[in-house]
């Protein structure tokens, strides 16, 4: 499957900021629904790892063997910052990001394999998809609920992004802990925007085998999904 990672992240980046410029000092320190984050330091996390991802910090991220506690250490050193401040570091440092691995993206080293703390190895490209992953959960789950904000609509290419960091981050997690009754093929299919079928490896790998159109009510498959083997599992979802 091919994606756009740096065009999502672009329109992800987009739509956070065009909330956080209307938000009043009130809005700021609301508690969100990211538990003991208020809106502002939900806001400084997505901050802080864009600046710690082009720094010296960036070691300490991928080093790390718990990244929610390597996040929740960057968030505290910021809890006594104005918001004018978050936002601010927040633009600077998303734009920074977007203008070195946006070239990056295109090259050979995007397939070079990376760590990110215990969430094991990645390819460079798939960073990005972890981003966008990052701010797509935040903006909706966590802030624009919290503040009674109507929830950015999103669309295929942002979701089929989405999905690739997290079918990346699976198999990593089965290849750590396959669990026992992962002993033939499963396949997952997901429809809604963005959807399409993975097949899980009785070995814990997860490959991608087709997309699957959605328009509106309208859902087609581009072609017939494969079966896994003959006795393959199937997990039918839907992502709506």
């Amino acid at each position: 499957m091919t994606t756009d990672p740096v065009g999502a992240l672009r329109r992800e980046r987009s739509e956070l900021l065009r909330l956080c410029r209307d938000l009043s000092d009130e809005d700021w320190q609301r508690q969100s629904a990211a538990a003991g984050w208020r809106v502002q330091d939900v806001v400084a996390n997505m901050g802080s790892a864009y600046r710690a991802l082009v720094g010296p910090a960036a070691l300490e991220l991928m080093r790390s063997n718990d990244i929610e506690r390597t996040n929740d250490a960057l968030v505290d050193q910021r809890r006594d910052w104005l918001p004018t401040r978050v936002i601010a570091e927040y633009e600077r440092w998303s734009q920074v990001m977007l203008r070195l691995i946006g070239p990056v993206s295109r090259t050979r080293l995007a397939r070079a394999p990376m760590r990110l703390a215990e969430l094991g190895r990645l390819r460079v490209s798939q960073l990005l998809c972890a981003i966008v992953f990052d701010t797509h959960t935040h903006l909706r789950h966590d802030i624009a609920p919290a503040l009674g904000r109507a929830v950015p609509d999103s669309d295929a290419d942002r979701m089929a992004v989405v999905l690739e960091w997290m079918m990346a981050v699976l198999s990593n997690q089965l290849h750590a802990a396959r669990p026992e009754w992962l002993d033939r093929p499963v396949s997952i299919t997901l429809s809604g925007p963005g959807g399409g079928c993975w097949v899980v490896g009785a070995d814990g790998s997860v490959q991608f085998r087709i997309a699957i159109r959605y328009r509106g009510s309208d859902r087609r498959r581009r072609s017939a999904i494969p079966r896994a083997g003959n006795a393959a599992g199937e997990l039918a979802a839907t992502a709506r």
